[in-house]
């Protein structure tokens, strides 16, 4: 799912709608985090569901919505007599059948409590049919479970969108996100002037009487309960067709317009980005998963994407709103978040697809011009974990928030894909984790274990602090060449120094002399550590992160050089966590640290060429005088101390 702003004259959305923008092993799992999986009723868990049929009509003027619902479920535990099932107090229920058998039920707090005709036992399978109509509840805003609208040159439009836990206000339903069902029918009967675009393949239009067509969608792939869907409108048709790698014969992009030619030549052009994308992720991530059945596009004026099985509910078409929704189909339909507080593993994904995407079919300097984009909004605000904490865990705001959810999300693949080391090792890992977790469910930790297990690299620390933990790390850096070796010392303090306060991330250093730049990697061990490198030539400059890979924030980055042939040095200035000394002669120094009223914070003594760090972490912050004194003079600089 996607809100995103695109600049088109009949592609508007409500301001309302902006708000809601939508490791060699350490022989141990990455801790352990709370993950709390929804439930509206413990009951729920007493079946597995199989199939769904929604046999259902609507139009495109409201969301009244009638019909009935088949679920074929497989009872999972013994001694069973009531089958639970979600849906709205708003819609009415006419007749619920147990095996085609008319049975008695109860109706409130949005559950459907069914009494079976006996008590059911493991293995069991039922066959239950809920009729029912009515106008569902308005929730408002993006995340309605359907919604009525009317898109630019007065197209009324009516789509349906059930993440994360709205499919219950359009049809009767089981919102459990491990449970997909096996496969699922979708019949939409509509007004003959109108289409209606859904999961799966088109099986049949048949005429339902002289004004209603009934569009019977099937799909036979496991389907997360959300990614059910229907849009209904005047569309017309724009079909496309793409061979991807290893299978012989085309496969259909179904596109469903608004049928109105100022908008048909606005888009065609955009449309052409989805057979290549979807050629591109199926190298990268693995064979395209729905390949027998087709992809494709429905319009609706809903203020963004959402990544419906096979056919995405679209605002409208650019690069970047494509290619996230698309590959959702990877990450998201085929390998699903195990809970909601592992969405990363859905929005993360996409969200990280929208680079891939400009890297490779635009360029180098627009994804990384779009990451830094991403970059600035993220340190922006100095908390926050990619990961959606157990209180958190039914707020829908914070499960989708953009800062982090999506920008932190996928910069956290953007840092791993450094982390790994290399291009072909990070898509290999993705490609055998996506078919290892293919049609299943997947958490934020099942990630992280794999990709420790497959790359042989450590991880731990890395999901620790970049997934489960907070904020950014603010980097100091200074760096001294002297007689072909040169040194880097490093200071980190971090944005959330209670919950993380320290990153050991892989950073890149680029060096340069007159033969030209080489890029290096680093990873610190402890918030003040150096490094040191053989460098033949003089060493005319030292930048961290050149390419802006890792999230963070970076103070000062300068050069050691001697103060006025005085004998010594002093770095860095200003000073946060420490402040580095070094003496260049062959003399005795007296050392102290005072405040600006003279009071003395810190004495030591330095021989010839010793080097000394004085620890600042515990300063307070301000103006402070060094002092250096030998038989040959004194000195005092001004040593302005950060945090």
């Amino acid at each position: 799912m996607l809100l995103s702003v695109l600049m088109s004259p009949f592609l508007a959305f409500s301001q309302d709608d902006l708000t809601c923008y939508k490791a060699g092993l350490h022989n141990h799992s990455v801790g352990k985090h709370m993950e709390t999986a929804r439930l509206a009723d413990p009951r729920l868990n007493d079946y597995d569901v199989g199939f769904y049929f929604l046999d259902i009509a609507a139009d495109n003027q409201s969301t009244y919505v009638e019909g009935t619902v088949k679920i074929t479920a497989t009872i999972a535990a013994d001694n069973i007599n009531e089958f639970v099932l979600e849906l709205a107090d708003e819609l009415t229920i006419s007749e619920i059948t147990i095996n085609e058998s008319s049975t008695t039920f109860s109706h409130s707090g949005n559950l459907i409590i069914i009494d079976l005709p006996s008590a059911a036992t493991t293995g069991e399978i039922l066959e239950v049919a809920v009729s029912y109509g009515g106008t569902p509840p308005d929730d408002g805003g993006f995340f309605s479970g359907i919604s009525q609208g009317t898109a630019s040159f007065d197209i009324p439009v009516t789509w349906t969108l059930s993440e994360p836990f709205n499919a219950s206000d359009w049809f009767p339903v089981k919102q459990v996100l491990t449970d997909k069902a096996d496969s699922a029918n979708i019949y939409i009967t509509v007004p003959s002037d109108l289409k209606a675009a859904a999961s799966g393949i088109l099986t049949n239009i048949s005429e339902v009487d002289d004004t209603h067509l009934r569009f019977e969608w099937e799909t036979r792939y496991p389907i997360a309960y959300y990614l059910l869907s229907m849009t209904i409108a005047p569309y017309e048709v724009i079909e496309q067709q793409v061979y991807l790698p290893g299978i012989p014969r085309p496969m259909p992009i179904s596109n469903f317009i608004y049928a109105d030619s100022r908008v048909i030549d606005q888009v065609t052009p955009t449309l052409d980005y989805t057979p290549e994308l979807l050629v591109l992720f199926s190298q990268l991530f693995g064979a395209y998963p729905f390949s027998d059945e087709k992809y494709g596009h429905a319009m609706a004026p809903m203020g963004g994407g959402m990544e419906h099985q096979t056919v995405s509910t679209m605002q409208g078409f650019n690069l970047n709103l494509i290619a996230h929704e698309l590959l959702h189909q990877w990450f998201g339909d085929n390998v699903t978040c195990k809970t909601w507080q592992d969405i990363w593993i859905n929005e993360g994904f996409a969200r990280y697809g929208e680079y891939i995407a400009l890297e490779n079919l635009l360029s180098q300097e627009e994804a990384d011009a779009w990451m830094n984009n991403n970059y600035d909004q993220i340190l922006s605000v100095p908390d926050g974990s990619v990961f959606v904490p157990e209180e958190s865990a039914e707020d829908v705001g914070r499960i989708f928030d953009f800062r982090l959810t999506y920008n932190k999300g996928g910069a956290l693949l953007h840092m791993l894909r450094l982390e790994t080391g290399n291009d072909e090792l990070f898509f290999d890992a993705l490609r055998v984790f996506h078919t290892n977790f293919a049609e299943e469910n997947a958490s934020g930790e099942d990630f992280a274990n794999f990709m420790q297990s497959y790359t042989q690299i450590p991880m731990t620390d890395f999901f620790e602090q970049w997934y489960y933990g907070e904020g950014y790390p603010i980097y100091d850096m200074t760096w001294d060449y002297n007689d072909g070796t040169l040194t880097v010392f490093l200071d980190q303090t971090t944005s959330a120094p209670d919950i993380t306060p320290f990153f050991s991330t892989v950073l890149p250093v680029e060096i340069e002399t007159a033969s030209g730049k080489v890029e290096y990697r680093i990873k610190p061990d402890i918030p003040q550590d150096q490094f040191t490198f053989s460098i033949a030539e003089d060493v005319l400059n030292v930048k961290l992160d050149p390419r802006n890979i890792i999230l963070k924030k970076t103070g000062t980055v300068t050069s050691v050089e001697p103060e006025n042939n005085y004998g010594f040095v002093c770095y860095p200035n200003p000073a946060s966590q420490s402040l580095h000394i070094k003496i260049t002669s062959g003399l005795t120094y007296q050392v102290s640290l005072t405040d600006i009223q003279g009071r003395v914070l810190i004495v030591r003594e330095m021989g010839p060429g010793s080097s000394s760090q004085i620890s600042t972490s515990d300063v307070p912050a301000g103006m402070y005088l060094l002092r250096l004194q030998n038989s040959q003079g004194k000195w005092v600089r001004k040593i302005q101390i950060t945090h």
